[in-house]
């Protein structure tokens, strides 16, 4: 595709059809990943089984959220851990790619439900817990 003069190389350079499309994806795009956030955040809402070491999930300040890529706060016992709440696996290995290792990501898929969300959330923090709590004997699963 050829460049205008004066673009960066990285920069695509899109046709006015081109344009309204690639915009039109990436509203798509934002809404599929506000309606992940909000059934991340749903799931915690409701009752359920929660583990000994689970306080609250807590929603990240705008700050947190465009500097540090943080969505989300898992509240614990043992301390704080930085949610990154991603809708397609693709999304999360671009993020994963920025190094930002002690945020956690979660990818939550169109058809989870609220229990399978909760489910995702502990078994991606299950090592963090472990670590945190120094090996104290305490239950990582539970149930839906």
């Amino acid at each position: 595709m050829p460049r205008k003069k004066g673009s960066l190389a990285h920069e695509p350079v899109y046709s006015p059809e081109e344009r309204k499309i690639h915009l039109l994806l990436k509203r798509v795009g934002q809404d599929r990943g506000r309606r992940s956030e909000e059934c991340f955040f749903k799931a915690f809402q409701e009752d359920f089984a929660k583990p000994v070491w689970f306080e609250r999930v807590e929603r990240s300040s705008f700050r947190e959220d465009w500097l540090q890529g943080i969505d989300a706060w898992l509240v614990t016992d043992w301390g704080n851990i930085p949610i990154q709440i991603k809708s397609s696996e693709m999304a999360a290995r671009q993020f994963r790619r920025r190094g930002l290792r002690r945020v956690k990501v979660i990818v939550i898929d169109a058809g989870d439900t609220l229990a399978v969300i909760r489910q995702k959330l502990f078994a991606v923090v299950k090592g963090d817990i472990w670590r945190r709590s120094k090996g104290h004997r305490l239950s990582i699963t539970v149930s839906a």
